[in-house]
């Protein structure tokens, strides 16, 4: 026994850093810049055309930061997994950039924060993971939400349906893309798997894109450089987050989306928000806080 706790003892344990809260919150700041920047280009640009800027300019970036680490290339003989995060990230990228030229942002970034619920339906349908109680109230409750979210009292307009169908099924598409990932490509760097999504899917949505072409401006592409960047620089500080602390913990700053969207939607573009759309977000939030201590956490040691 002695040698046992003995042991326990002399277990390198993870000293918390008062640097991950403010890694956290840089990372949600990116990521809802991000969102604002698409959705200030959204209307102008067709939406294979928007994956394909977004997408490409990324890679560019991502290829220089390969470049830069010069890493050890991991096992990629699986091209399964690629396939497949590539066909599910363009169902998702081009339903995200359609519902964000056709619905409110917070409207759009609150049905995609369903992605855990999602998830956990598509765990228990596709690999037979177990419901528990906590999960099936958290499912009610977002379904729940999103229906108070989406009343005709609660938004100004009427909301375009064929947009809303795209965010959900955008929402199952990534949620999708996170199974893919979890069964298949843990014998990949999460770096490498971003680059090698980031590539394919600029090379595959070319063509459609070239269909769809629009006249854009120097300014289209600076707003998309500017999407690419902050989505990278998402991707860094929210692993560097995880690094200097866990990942349950600094989950719980995921929680600021929904507010963020509630405020810029208001701020950048002159939404109405309503007592209803609060209390339909707020029903969400609560429902992705029951399911979180259900949801499995991962630790991720390198981008690269």
């Amino acid at each position: 026994m002695k040698t046992l706790n003995h042991s326990r003892q002399n277990q390198p344990r993870k000293i918390e850093s008062h640097l991950a809260p403010v890694l956290a919150m840089g990372a949600i700041l990116a990521n809802a810049g991000m969102d604002i920047a698409t959705k200030l280009v959204a209307a102008d640009l067709s939406s294979w055309q928007g994956v394909f800027l977004r997408w490409s300019y990324a890679a560019v970036i991502l290829c220089v930061l390969y470049l830069m680490r010069r890493p050890k290339v991991s096992d990629t003989r699986n091209i399964k997994v690629h396939i497949l995060r590539l066909g599910l990230n363009l169902i998702g990228s081009v339903s995200l950039f359609y519902a964000l030229a056709n619905l409110d942002l917070w409207l759009t970034l609150t049905i995609f924060f369903l992605e855990p619920m999602v998830t956990i339906v598509l765990a228990a349908l596709v690999l037979g993971e177990m419901m528990g109680s906590r999960r099936i109230i958290s499912l009610i409750l977002s379904i729940c939400g999103v229906l108070v979210a989406i009343n005709p009292g609660t938004i100004a307009e009427p909301v375009d349906t064929l947009a809303l169908l795209a965010a959900m099924i955008g929402t199952t598409a990534w949620a999708a893309m996170h199974l893919v990932t979890e069964r298949l490509g843990n014998n990949q760097s999460s770096g490498q798997l971003v680059m090698v999504l980031a590539i394919s899917t600029s090379v595959v949505a070319l063509g459609p894109t070239i269909a769809t072409w629009q006249t854009i401006t120097l300014w289209h592409h600076a707003v998309m450089i500017c999407v690419a960047t902050l989505g990278t620089v998402y991707s860094y500080l929210w692993i560097s987050a995880i690094k200097e602390s866990s990942a349950a913990q600094i989950a719980v700053f995921s929680y600021l989306t929904i507010p963020l969207a509630l405020l810029a939607g208001h701020l950048f573009f002159g939404e109405i928000i309503t007592a209803k759309a609060i209390f339909g977000c707020g029903l969400i939030l609560v429902a992705v806080f029951v399911s979180s201590s259900q949801l499995r956490t991962f630790s991720i040691k390198k981008f690269f």
